[in-house]
């Protein structure tokens, strides 16, 4: 008998205007190359607040992530860009892979073990809830997952019981591999005169964020009191070394790259910021709306760091 593991796919909760186009009919052609490139068979194919349907086929193909990835690049490249990302969701290939994992045992699973970052709303989707996970940074959820040839499939509680490993061993075991699936590159970007202000990244990839919590191995400088971080999508780690207060310019800058970022996608994670202590830890930094633009919300650490070092 096959030890075979469901894989929730029904809809979660969407809000009724999903596209990120401003044009209308960027939206129209948008649709249009989806519903070709899933009706390839002959079947009908048909969207729905961001889902599409594909008659004869369970669940729903979510494509609010493609459309925010195709937002980004000239629209001649859509059709193969829609064309590849919608193949790797057709479901016999899904049925595959996730027959391999649920079928494979430990062993053979354990060299793919990842983790992947997701934003805390995100427990609500059926295809995360029921998937093994904690909290390693305020507000945010570490998934375990499986990587898969560009397909990352989180692991549900039932195959991790099944696997008979408990969560603390499964987690060291995919922090220890995260290194090797993580195409991240390291980049800096200094910001024009009069602030001149010189920022790092951690750019490119699907693993990108999740490398903070790998941080003291990164490429990138360390501060004498620890970094300011953004995590804004799965592709991206923003970084300020503090050695001294960061002004008000570099806050600004942090939480408008953060913002500007999350809410283009793909991908989105978070548009606040972390303070990553010198001894690892994170504490949320939130950003409040005002008429003169976004305001830091201090957690208690940051905002004794802030005493300390404008003394």
């Amino acid at each position: 008998m096959q030890n075979r593991c469901s894989f929730p796919d029904s809809k979660p909760e969407e809000p009724k205007n999903p596209w990120p186009f401003r044009d209308p009919a960027q939206t129209t052609e948008f649709e249009r190359l989806c519903r070709e490139a899933l009706s390839a068979g002959g079947r009908d194919a048909r969207i729905v607040d961001g889902y599409a349907l594909v008659a004869g086929q369970p669940g729903v193909h979510g494509l609010r992530n493609l459309a925010e990835h195709c937002a980004q690049l000239p629209q001649s490249m859509w059709e193969r860009e829609i064309r590849e990302h919608l193949a790797l969701s057709a479901p016999e290939r899904l049925n595959a892979i996730q027959d391999q994992v649920c079928n494979s045992g430990f062993e053979a699973n354990a060299t793919k073990l990842t983790v992947r970052l997701y934003p805390e709303s995100s427990s609500k989707d059926p295809g995360i809830a029921g998937c093994v996970q904690r909290e390693d940074v305020p507000g945010l959820l570490t998934v375990l997952a499986v990587d898969m040839d560009r397909t990352i499939v989180g692991v549900p509680r039932a195959l991790a019981d099944m696997w008979g490993q408990d969560d603390d061993a499964l987690f060291v075991r995919a922090l220890q591999n995260l290194p090797k699936f993580c195409t991240g590159r390291p980049c800096g970007f200094v910001l024009p005169k009069p602030m001149a202000l010189r920022f790092e990244f951690l750019e490119g990839g699907a693993y990108a964020a999740a490398s903070v919590l790998r941080f003291d191995e990164l490429p990138l400088p360390k501060g004498r009191h620890g970094n300011l971080i953004g995590l804004p999508v799965r592709d991206s780690l923003i970084s300020w070394a503090i050695d001294t207060w960061p002004s008000d310019d570099v806050l600004g800058s942090m939480f408008a790259m953060a913002h500007g970022r999350n809410g283009d996608g793909p991908y989105p994670v978070t548009r606040h910021l972390y303070w990553r202590t010198p001894d690892g830890r994170f504490e949320l930094q939130r950003s409040l709306p005002t008429s003169n633009g976004l305001r830091l919300v201090a957690s208690t650490g940051f905002a004794q760091l802030r005493a300390r070092l404008r003394t």
